[in-house]
Order: structure tokens, then sequence, then C-alpha cells
């Protein structure tokens, strides 16, 4: 069969359950489902969390998707901590916010944040 998200054939056991289920993802592409954490340390002991997902931009339209469920977690999960969604407009203004706090960043493509923090 093939991958839903970059569309390559691999090999998948079908199980009765599954029959009429044809929305499978190979392993190279699991991967770019499961959020990749950066945890930052900053001033006076809170902490920047940094979740992103990929770094390919080829697949990325495809993976946006499928990433609601993943995103879901990540927001429960920090429950107490301010989040914010880094894209194109938001990104440049970034290094304004006076990290404080425990902050929580998703992103669906990898950006550096070392300049943000060492322009202190």
């Amino acid at each position: 069969m093939r991958c839903s998200i970059c569309h390559k054939p691999f090999f998948h056991n079908i199980s009765f359950k599954n029959l009429f289920y044809f929305n499978f993802i190979c392993s190279n592409c699991v991967q770019y489902l499961k959020p990749k954490k950066l945890s930052i340390p900053i001033d006076d002991g809170y902490l920047l969390n940094y979740y992103y997902f990929t770094d390919d931009e080829t697949i990325e339209r495809e993976l946006t998707l499928r990433l609601f469920n993943a995103i879901k977690g990540i927001i429960k999960d920090n429950y107490n901590s301010l989040i914010l969604f880094l894209d194109d407009d938001t990104f440049p203004f970034i290094n304004y916010f006076r990290f404080k706090e425990n902050i929580t960043l998703i992103s669906i493509v990898f950006e550096d944040l070392e300049y943000i923090l060492s322009s202190d």
C-alpha cells in the first residue's frame, strides 16, 4: 500500500478489522508525527518548552492534516504554561516576549531559537 503522507509504497499486513481502512502511514512518516521536544532553562528557574514536529517542508502540508491529536496532547500536558504557536507571522516578534515564566512553543517546522535567548 501507499503511505498517506509521502505516498511511497510500503508493506503492511491487513487484518479483518482494517480491511477497508486506507489511511496508513509508513514507519518513516510516523517519526514526523511524533513531537520533538527541547527544554531550555531560562532566568529565575523557568523553562521554555519547544515542541516541533518536522523540518521537512515538502511534507508539511500533508502533516498539518494529522497533527491535531498530538497538539491537543501537548496543550493538555502543559495546562499551566503559556502556549504560543510559531508560524511565519508570529516568529519575527518572538524576541519581544519577556521569557520570565513557563512558556510552551509549538511549531510545525524547526526554528533555531538560540539568537532569541542570547540577545539579552
